[in-house]
């Protein structure tokens, strides 16, 4: 397990944090504080030198594309308000596009199992449609499911800057991303939880936070 790369994105995510919240506390726009942090990881992409390879950029690009309309999705459509109070106006559908297409990026790292990100796609392209068209949904046993496949596309999403297709970095991704999807798997405690891992960021700056950590961590 990369250590060194769980304390860069610890590190990384604290930054980040109180970076976001002070452009927040000047714009008054979660959307904009987020769209403009991002951005400014862009211009860190252009400045790296290692980042002269035109398949490297692609991936970069990529990833960057993904984790913008990931967040902005999160940020329009949230499933709950003022803390704990459910969003009656929610509807996963947005969300899950974005991550459904995350699951086609396993083609970048894991060629061989390309069908498996496909299938995933599906589900959840399937499970968001019917979830909003019918709210029920969500409450069933087969949303779980669906949901989980979310962690699937984010691993993926992330590998994407795994340049050197390094299995430690690999390892530690599945730790980062597949630990706070526990929280979703008890329904009654979902709204504290969702609330919990909002305040620590996990929708809005941790993609971001993971892309410093893995420059801090210098895997080019």
């Amino acid at each position: 397990m990369a250590t060194s790369l769980l304390v860069c994105f610890l590190w990384a995510t604290i930054a980040f944090y109180y970076t976001d919240n002070f452009v927040q506390y000047v714009t008054g726009e979660k959307m904009w504080s987020f769209v403009f942090s991002h951005l400014l990881l862009g211009f860190l992409m252009l400045l790296d030198k290692s980042n002269r390879d035109y398949t490297r950029n692609l991936k970069n690009l990529l990833w960057l594309i993904v984790t913008i309309a990931h967040g902005i999705a999160h940020i329009v459509h949230p499933p709950f308000v003022n803390n704990t109070e459910v969003n009656q106006n929610y509807t996963p559908l947005y969300d899950f596009t974005i991550h459904s297409f995350q699951c086609l990026l396993v083609w970048y790292y894991h060629k061989e199992i390309f069908p498996v990100g496909v299938f995933g796609a599906i589900v959840m392209l399937v499970g968001s449609g019917m979830s909003h068209l019918n709210k029920d949904f969500l409450a069933t046993n087969y949303w779980l499911f669906v949901s989980g496949w979310g962690v699937f596309g984010a691993i993926y999403h992330m590998m994407l800057l795994n340049h050197r297709n390094n299995k430690n970095i690999f390892y530690t991704n599945l730790l980062i991303w597949s630990l706070p999807y526990l929280g979703y798997l008890y329904p009654g405690y979902i709204p504290v939880w969702d609330n919990f891992v909002n305040q620590v960021g996990l929708f809005r700056i941790w993609f971001g936070s993971y892309y410093i950590a893995q420059y801090m961590y210098n895997d080019k």
